[in-house]
């Protein structure tokens, strides 16, 4: 937000339009460092969801380019690892300290 002319400017960024084929090959089984499975799921019109056993999904939001974030904490990116176009793993990233969920 910013004043012009005695007026006050919204400006809202939107995120890069990232292909559904790309989406889908996010989606997948990730396993944490304490051997905990969890799922990225993706649904066409609603985008990619982390699913924690035991939890309700969670919608990723996209930042920019593989970088995504929850609407619960704007503090933690999740950024998906490729390496000659194959998902290797998840990296979350948050005040705390960055970890990296392989692909299984």
């Amino acid at each position: 937000m910013i004043s012009l002319d005695q007026a006050e400017v919204i400006f809202t960024r939107k995120p890069e339009t990232i292909d559904s084929k790309v989406l889908e090959k996010l989606a997948g089984t990730y396993l944490t460092p304490s051997k905990v499975k969890f799922q990225v799921t993706y649904t066409p019109g609603t985008g990619l969801a982390l699913a924690f056993p035991g939890g309700p999904p969670q919608k990723l939001i996209p930042v920019k380019g593989m970088q995504f974030r929850t609407p619960q904490f704007a503090d933690v990116i999740y950024e998906f690892v490729l390496e000659n176009g194959q998902v290797k793993a998840l990296k979350e990233r948050d005040p705390s300290g960055e970890f990296t969920f392989a692909r299984q």
